[in-house]
């Protein structure tokens, strides 16, 4: 199975935490969305990623090979729960671009979150596995610049007072 991530599931080591036999399998580019902060997640504690339909807009990210058989893994690290009828999370099929060639989308699937009207913050730490495994596969330049303009908009993290 293809799979498309584009937020911190990008990060190769958390990836293969989750599902031991991820295979890299390309970059690659969702077209014609919007990477929006969309929701918390009970994993991060904190806001994540999700993307959106917008016309003039790209999501750079990562395609992997999973097993069938570590599928339900994924899911339940996404929250997305295939037994709910009104779930927050959606899998779906979508069709990205394999970099350099956009002659010939491929059919993946990927998750779309429900996008909260308020959703909390990044934190740093989340915002930077998404950098680091930006970096790692290699994204476009801009690409990563517009993820670490990300970082001033997250919270510091909160430190005891002393007394």
């Amino acid at each position: 199975m293809l799979y498309f991530a584009y937020g911190s599931n990008m990060d190769w080591n958390l990836m293969r935490r989750k599902c031991p036999s991820t295979r890299f399998f390309c970059r690659a580019l969702l077209d014609r969305y919007k990477l929006v902060v969309a929701r918390q997640s009970s994993l991060w504690k904190c806001g994540v990623f999700g993307v959106i339909p917008e016309e003039k807009s790209q999501v750079w990210g990562v395609i992997y090979e999973i097993s069938p058989f570590e599928l339900g893994k994924l899911d339940v690290s996404e929250e997305y729960d295939p037994l709910n009828p009104t779930p927050s999370c959606q899998r779906k099929e979508c069709l990205v671009y394999k970099e350099g060639d956009n002659n010939y989308p491929l059919t993946v699937f990927s998750y779309f979150p429900e996008v909260s009207p308020n959703p909390p913050p990044l934190s740093i730490e989340y915002i930077n596995k998404v950098i680091s495994g930006a970096h790692y596969w290699h994204l476009p330049k801009n690409y990563i610049a517009s993820l670490n303009r990300l970082l001033p908009q997250c919270p510091p993290p909160s430190r005891e007072q002393k007394g």
